[in-house]
């Protein structure tokens, strides 16, 4: 079971984790666009279409961290720590968390189907 001092690093590391893997999953993409704009080869928008994949890939890895944030505020078993501190200090961005990965997977999605179709 979690201290009080132990849970609040494993919320804040799941955090963390979920800031690195949102924040690639729009910088990558983002680096692909400008690419295809600098280079001009002849298939440039291939390059911005696969960089949805990663997009993707990038948003899930972000989303299991928002959903292992929610799960510590709502754990379904016994717990040593006072919980109700925890959740209303974190409560609202692990749910923006969540909301903002989803957005995330659905743009790459998008991305990685229809990007060459956008440039």
């Amino acid at each position: 079971m979690y201290l009080h001092q132990d849970h609040e690093k494993t919320i804040q590391s799941h955090y963390n984790y979920f800031l690195i893997f949102a924040g690639l999953s729009i910088v990558i993409p983002s680096i692909s666009f400008l690419c295809a704009y600098i280079y001009f080869y002849e298939d440039q928008a291939s390059l911005f279409q696969r960089s949805g994949f990663i997009m993707v890939i990038m948003a899930a890895a972000s989303e299991t961290n928002a959903f292992r944030m929610n799960e510590l505020l709502s754990p379904r078993e016994l717990v040593f720590v006072d919980i109700q501190k925890f959740q209303k200090k974190y409560i609202l961005t692990a749910k923006r968390s969540k909301t903002i990965a989803t957005i995330l997977i659905a743009v790459g999605t998008i991305i990685w189907g229809y990007g060459d179709l956008i440039l």
